[in-house]
């Protein structure tokens, strides 16, 4: 798949990019059976709602642990390991912000003689927690070569810096500091 770069506009921010002439709409609706270009528009503002709440992990974890159906707050809790009361309490209110999750809702005890509280994914919900799932699908399947990729990057960088004696690569994208650049 290829991503095209995106432009930048006269105030520096993202400006949406064109197909090329020969990529019709349809194709570029749906890059993953056609093998088309992705086109980027940064400023699409859905793009960014759906964004914020993937780049969030204990909302994704969420998600996955609310699969099971109608969940009780301390059995997610308790499913996700590790997240605090207060964090799983905004990372649901996020997420029913969203309209990702409903809740909390009361669904009849299984002996029918009370109801217990809890929370379930919205239709849109199940539909992002799908998407999801070929996101981890494909880093299952392409983690081999992440790791094989990052390891060879992190041995070129090693073996530069020490036959070049530069300093690591953030100083390099910084510049040199002002004091070691000499006057003239």
């Amino acid at each position: 798949m290829i991503i095209h770069q995106v432009r930048r506009s006269a105030r520096g921010h993202p400006a949406p990019t064109q197909p090329p002439a020969e990529v019709s709409r349809e194709q570029a609706a749906d890059p993953v059976t056609t093998g088309t270009p992705v086109l980027l528009d940064l400023d699409y503002l859905p793009l960014n709602l759906v964004l914020d709440v993937l780049s969030v992990r204990w909302s994704v974890l969420a998600l996955s642990g609310l699969a099971a159906g109608h969940v009780r707050f301390n059995q997610l809790l308790r499913h996700l390991g590790g997240i605090s009361h207060k964090v799983l309490i905004a990372t649901l209110r996020s997420l029913q912000r969203d309209g990702f999750v409903a809740g909390p809702l009361t669904d009849p005890t299984p002996d029918g003689n009370g109801r217990t509280p809890g929370y379930r994914l919205t239709p849109t919900g199940w539909e992002l927690l799908r998407l999801v799932a070929h996101i981890g699908q494909w880093a299952q399947e392409n983690a081999p070569e992440v790791r094989r990729a990052r390891g060879e990057f992190d041995r070129r960088q090693a073996a530069t810096c020490v036959h070049q004696r530069r300093q690591p690569v953030t100083s390099q994208v910084l510049g040199p500091s002002p004091e070691s650049t000499p006057p003239g």
